[in-house]
């Protein structure tokens, strides 16, 4: 168990030094929500505020730290759809970010991996464990 929670930890350590070190490249002054998401709004959406209940259409690129594309919407040319709330259709942190969005409006998000895939990585193992990510949302219908 000792060596397991060491080599946690040294990942936890790596993956803030990753966050860090993209927030430098990137010149990011922004503060993180609280539970350590960053919202950056390229976009104000002017439509209704993302509300549980609604459905939601969004269009999404999921990104590593690095621009490497994990996943993309656009690229299967769907748009996705869902009822927001009503059952986990997102990563933690996308849904989070989502809810503090408004129709018409696009962000980037900074994502931490206790709220995307975690220390498990993705079912299909396309997001390694503590991988941080990224993703470009614009919402598209909040109805």
């Amino acid at each position: 168990h000792e060596i397991v929670d060491r080599l946690n930890k040294n990942l936890l350590e790596l993956e803030q030094q990753n966050i860090n070190a993209y927030l430098k490249a990137n010149n990011v002054v922004n503060k993180p929500e609280i539970n350590g998401i960053y919202i950056f709004h390229l976009k104000e959406g002017t439509g209704p505020p993302v509300k549980t209940g609604n459905q939601i259409s969004i269009r999404y690129t999921g990104k590593f730290l690095n621009g490497e594309i994990f996943d993309d919407s656009g690229s299967r040319g769907k748009i996705f759809d869902f009822t927001y709330g009503s059952q986990l259709y997102l990563v933690e942190g996308l849904n989070f970010a989502v809810g503090r969005m408004r129709e018409g409006g696009k962000a980037r998000i900074l994502i931490p991996s206790s709220l995307g895939f975690g220390e498990t990585g993705s079912v299909k193992g396309i997001v390694p464990p503590y991988t941080p990510l990224l993703y470009e949302v614009e919402v598209l219908k909040a109805k």
